[in-house]
């Protein structure tokens, strides 16, 4: 978990992968439990692109688990009362992930090998003074 994610745990923070959003500092965003149907939580824990809360079972990621509103198409959400609610079965199809990471982003080539640092100068061959035998006939008919 996120080191500025355990710091309130008495806040609710987004679950998704590079989301920092919280319920305190942004209370213009809608929080979501994770829904309590396995196959429907399945899809948001893939969705969220957070591997490590497939451990758990839908029970308990809906408990203490949310998403924020920045993570579902606007037209998934419905206003009433001053309160977004999700339409049945939505799914969060937004998630923002740097592609490519940057770390994975070589920062130079790879070396180069060079063809003196592949062969041993130390290498020696028999010397032989008899000329080479040549190949007998074949009794090829």
């Amino acid at each position: 978990m996120d080191a500025k994610k355990s710091r309130n745990p008495h806040c609710q923070w987004c679950s998704a992968i590079n989301c920092n959003n919280n319920r305190n500092s942004r209370p213009d965003l809608s929080f979501h439990r994770f829904p309590k149907d396995p196959e429907l939580c399945r899809r948001w824990v893939i969705n969220s692109r957070r591997a490590d809360l497939d451990r758990k079972s839908a029970e308990a990621l809906s408990k203490g688990n949310v998403l924020c509103s920045k993570h579902f198409e606007p037209h998934l959400l419905r206003r009433v009362n001053s309160k977004n609610f999700l339409c049945r079965n939505s799914v969060p199809t937004i998630c923002h992930i740097p592609n490519p990471p940057p770390q994975l982003i070589p920062s130079r080539s790879a070396p180069k090998i060079r063809i003196s640092e592949t062969f041993s100068p130390d290498i020696t061959f028999p010397q032989s003074s008899d000329p080479p035998a040549e190949p007998e006939p074949s009794n090829i008919e």
